[in-house]
Parts: C-alpha cells; sequence; structure tokens
C-alpha cells in the first residue's frame, strides 16, 4: 500500500462500525521469497528477497505467494463465521501496472 494508504483504510472501515485487525507485514513482504523457474533451468529455484528483485513479474509472484501464506495463517486464528475478507485495486493500480483496461473503462 501507498504511505499512510493502510491508516486511512483502517480508520474508514472503524468510522463503519467495523472491528478491524490491522497486520503490519512489511518485513516479510520486504524479505518474501518463492520458486520462480528461471530460463535455462529445468527446475525451481528461489527467487532473491523482494527487495533486491528488479523484474516486475518476479515481484508480482513474491508479493502473492507471501500475501497467500500471511492470510492462511491468519485466517487459522479468525471465527470463521464471524470475518469478512475483502480486497480491491484501485484505478491508480491499474494506471501503474499499464493495464489496458485503465484507459478504456476508467474515468477521471
Amino acid at each position: 500500500m501507498r504511505k499512510n494508504e493502510s491508516t486511512l483504510v483502517v480508520k474508514a472501515l472503524k468510522n463503519l462500525g467495523l472491528d478491524v485487525k490491522r497486520v503490519d507485514c512489511a518485513y516479510r513482504f520486504l524479505n518474501g521469497k518463492t520458486w520462480v523457474h528461471l530460463e535455462g533451468c529445468k527446475n525451481a529455484q528461489l527467487s532473491e528477497c523482494l527487495n533486491t528483485v528488479v523484474d516486475p513479474e518476479q515481484k508480482r509472484r513474491i508479493i502473492g505467494d507471501v500475501f497467500m501464506h500471511i492470510m492462511s495463517e491468519l485466517l487459522n486464528d479468525l471465527d470463521k463465521d464471524k470475518f469478512v475478507l475483502a480486497q480491491g485495486t484501485l484505478a491508480p493500480d491499474l494506471i501503474e501496472s499499464g493495464s489496458k483496461l485503465s484507459s478504456s473503462m476508467l474515468t477521471p
């Protein structure tokens, strides 16, 4: 998330009366690794830490894998009948990623 964005989201959700649990996993993401298939190699290899990776696709893969591991851990601690898991993508994310949808579907 962007600087201070988490704080704003939590505040907005709490203003709606929701009981929000915020978990700071910045360290785990920055130092996250995943298994990747590198060109010319038969077997998957462990990637470098996210904070040293340059390739955008490899970064997305690491972020996705770290997110899934953290989410799985957190879901084990929750009463499955009393929580909502929400995720969203904002227009700036589509624009920054160069999505073809951003130019045809988004309004200024």
